[in-house]
Formats: structure tokens, C-alpha cells, sequence
């Protein structure tokens, strides 16, 4: 065989096997595109049901205050309901007292 021929012989040989590497390459980096696709996406369903699950806490400790607000807001209510009873009979008992009225 002459060098000329064992060269290109070579040669073909190297761009043979350059071909099936990238072939091989690509098909790999595909697959891998492909895995990670895929893990992403696992990711993405799991942080998507955490806030649900997180907005749904939220949610009931939102309500959880506002009905304990609600129960503050009532009893403030009755307490400045009876001081002011407690203002009027006082007025009054002072009015009476002095013989005076407040009232328009």
C-alpha cells in the first residue's frame, strides 16, 4: 500500500470515527437536555404544591386572627359602652347635684 493511500485510508477512518463521536456526543447532551427537563419540571410541580400548601396555612392563620380580632374588637366595644354608662350616671349624679343640665 502506498503512504498516499494508507493517508486517505487513515483519514477516512479518523472521519468515521469523528462522525460516530459526535453522533454519540449529541445524542448524549439530547438525553441530558431531556433529564433535565424533566427534573426541572419535578421541581417546578413540587414548589408549585408548597405554596398552594403554604397559602392554604396562611389562609387559616389569616382567619384564625381575624375572628380573634373580632372577639377583641366586641369586648373593647362593651367596655367603652359600660364607661360611658358609667360617664352618664356620673354626669347625671352631678347635675343632680348641682342643680344643672348638660343636655341640649
Amino acid at each position: 500500500m502506498k503512504p498516499d493511500e494508507l493517508l486517505q485510508q487513515i483519514a477516512r477512518l479518523i472521519d468515521a470515527r469523528a462522525k460516530t463521536t459526535e453522533t454519540n456526543l449529541k445524542a448524549e447532551i439530547k438525553a441530558s437536555e431531556e433529564r433535565q427537563g424533566k427534573r426541572v419540571e419535578m421541581v417546578k410541580e413540587g414548589l408549585t404544591t408548597k405554596i398552594k400548601d403554604v397559602k392554604v396555612e396562611l389562609k387559616a392563620e389569616i382567619n384564625e386572627v381575624r375572628a380573634d380580632l373580632k372577639g377583641e374588637i366586641r369586648d373593647l366595644r362593651k367596655g367603652v359602652a359600660g364607661k360611658l354608662v358609667e360617664q352618664d350616671v356620673r354626669l347625671e349624679a352631678v347635675e343632680k347635684a348641682t342643680g344643672t343640665s348638660s343636655k341640649h
